[in-house]
């Protein structure tokens, strides 16, 4: 008698490892397709987190407020020993930000809202616009940042309150 696979056998044997094989792809290919959403978030949530950052730093070193209104800020700050100019605003759907007069500069992109409130040391708000002028007046700057991913489909707010501490 002949040792060895019989046709049969063999065909068995290839139809049973295409389903694994099909299996295996179907799971990796659903794995892969799960995590592209949380990576596009998580990308999200850390940019947003270190624009949010830098913005909350930069406005803590402020010495001057230039113009202050509702959903944007333009100041000087000494950063790093540097005094310098430095502007935060949303426009064309991401936060973008100037330093030095070098051109606004896209940091988050999907940026849905920055709002900004001028607080006095009692909590009420300072008037809008905030100048040099009247940027003594300010104490605490409460900040806001919603961020959205592509799909709409989640977003993340970022919210706090900073204390410049050079203003006047």
């Amino acid at each position: 008698m002949k040792k060895g696979m019989t046709l049969v056998e063999t065909m068995v044997a290839m139809v049973i490892l295409g389903i694994v094989g099909g299996a295996l792809v179907v799971v990796f290919t659903g794995h892969i397709n799960m995590s592209r959403p949380l990576q596009t978030q998580q990308i999200m949530v850390h940019d947003a987190r270190a624009a949010y950052d830098v913005l909350a730093r930069e406005l803590r070193h402020t010495n001057a407020i230039e113009h202050g209104v509702a959903d944007s800020v333009q100041f000087r700050a000494m950063v790093g020993g540097v005094s310098q100019r430095y502007k935060y605003a949303i426009r064309e759907g991401s936060l973008r930000r100037e330093a030095g007069g070098g051109g606004m500069q896209e940091i988050v992109p999907n940026a849905t809202l920055l709002r900004f409130r001028y607080l006095m040391v009692d909590g009420t708000e300072v008037p809008l616009p905030i100048t040099n002028a009247n940027d003594e007046q300010v104490k605490r700057i409460h900040i806001r940042l919603i961020v959205t991913q592509p799909d709409r489909r989640d977003s993340l707010q970022l919210s706090g309150f900073i204390a410049p501490r050079n203003l006047r």
